[in-house]
């Protein structure tokens, strides 16, 4: 299949091509905390272009294309990043403490902030557990900030009656429980997202007969709130789909789109798909997907992919 037009392995090299023509167009590399969608598939697709190549599997061809960007290139032949020794992770914090004034923080937009923070946090740990040697110790003094930081334990928050009033206070405020699902800017977002967990905790609580009669006195004084939490457990059984079934789904598919699915589809229905295609492909050729099957499916994929004009729809 891979040499029909609309192919997987046609849909990653044109997805490769857009790769390369956004990094040229933006003049750097794709970010994996991009909030636009578009640039974080690119980032995806950076990601798993470099890991084949890392393993060989990378085609020459597609290897030259990425040559036309050098900063795109230099990023993919990259070696594996090895694990940074505590001693010079300690000292790259502390020098960041001495040139910002500040701690890192792990909240920060900057990874390499983020990844610091991460540092710091490995440093305190092996210093609680009296594991950091004595020269550590003394860069660590540099710094009396962080050394202060890394010498206290934690802390520890007790999650009991945790938000509970809030929680109530803002369902009877905004006439609706907090929802993870509504488009709303950052601030507002994270404080409904506070909410939203805070009122799972309690369910999950309530299912496993941990929560306090204080609290299930409090949120029986929330109607709506209570019946949410309070509602039975739904269980779902899983129904594996037959391979069959996938492999019709693909046929129609394909017979209406006339291409095959992409797996860098922004249509969450089409990278479904793709997983089928993928499953599909696999069946077959390991032989665990009936002969008939096949014979009956594989004429349909080859007369749409194989019809002049399909094909000048596909290219």
């Amino acid at each position: 299949l891979d040499s029909i037009p609309g192919s997987p392995a046609q849909e990653a090299a044109k997805a490769l091509r857009s790769l390369l023509r956004w990094v040229q167009s933006k003049k750097r590399l794709p970010s994996e905390y991009a909030e636009d969608k578009v640039e974080k598939r690119h980032f995806n697709m950076m990601k798993h272009a470099r890991k084949k190549h890392l393993g060989d599997r990378l085609s020459e061809l597609h290897l030259s294309w990425l040559q036309e960007e050098p900063l795109l290139h230099d990023w993919m032949v990259k070696p594996k990043t090895t694990k940074i020794p505590l001693l010079e992770g300690l000292q790259k914090v502390v020098d960041w403490v001495e040139e910002h004034e500040q701690l890192p923080s792990g909240s920060s937009s900057s990874v390499e902030e983020q990844k610091l923070y991460n540092r710091m946090k490995l440093v305190r740990k092996a210093t609680l557990e009296g594991e950091l040697p004595t020269e550590h110790l003394n860069i660590l003094q540099r710094s009396q900030d962080l050394h202060q930081w890394v010498v206290q334990p934690p802390k520890v928050t007790t999650p009991k009656g945790l938000g509970l009033q809030d929680l109530i206070t803002w369902i009877r405020r905004n006439d609706r429980l907090p929802t993870k699902a509504r488009e709303l800017p950052a601030q507002d977002r994270r404080a409904e997202l506070r909410r939203y967990y805070c009122m799972i905790r309690k369910r999950r609580k309530y299912l496993r007969s941990e929560l306090p009669e204080e609290e299930e006195a409090s949120l029986k004084r929330a109607p709506e709130l209570w019946d949410w939490i309070a509602r039975p457990r739904v269980v779902r059984k899983r129904v594996k789909q037959p391979l069959e079934d996938r492999l019709q789904q693909v046929v129609g598919w394909v017979e209406k789109h006339k291409r095959f699915p992409s797996q860098f589809s922004a249509k969450q229905e089409e990278r479904n798909m793709y997983t089928h295609l993928r499953r599909v492909r696999k069946a077959i050729q390991e032989g665990r997907l009936p002969e008939d099957c096949l014979l009956q499916a594989a004429p349909t994929l080859h007369d749409v992919m194989s019809n002049k004009q399909s094909s000048a729809r596909l290219q």
